[in-house]
């Protein structure tokens, strides 16, 4: 598309496929771990992977075998009290709703939200 021709961009496939560049597995790995680290959940996690092109397999396997039920937990506490510490200012009710909504918009979901928020908003 850009006028090179086809021989260099094999070529220049071929090498970027030798140092692993091209490699799904590689890329998805790297991605749960630093995206993780940042504070995204799985299910964010997911989506991102599969707009990108990712089996939903491999993003399975590897978000299994890179991100413990324990780290999750642990990473879902951790930004629920830091975020409603920020909203120790409005009330109860609604710091409970924006704790809630900060959390799914992260990419977690379910009870381990609620159950999370509740213990640390209280109620």
């Amino acid at each position: 598309q850009k006028g090179h021709p086809a021989e260099a961009a094999e070529q220049a496939i071929v090498r970027a496929t030798e140092a692993g560049l091209l490699d799904d597995e590689v890329h998805a790995r790297n991605f749960i771990e630093t995206r993780f680290a940042r504070g995204r959940g799985p299910a964010r996690l997911r989506m991102e992977l599969a707009q990108a092109g990712i089996p939903k397999a491999l993003t399975d396997r590897l978000l299994a075998e890179v991100v413990s039920d324990d780290a999750v937990e642990e990473r879902i506490v951790s930004l629920a009290q830091k975020r409603a510490s920020q909203l120790q200012h409005i009330p109860r009710p609604d710091r409970v709703r924006r704790v809630t909504a900060f959390l799914a918009r992260r990419g977690y979901r379910g009870m381990t939200v609620r159950d999370t928020v509740r213990g640390v908003v209280g109620g």
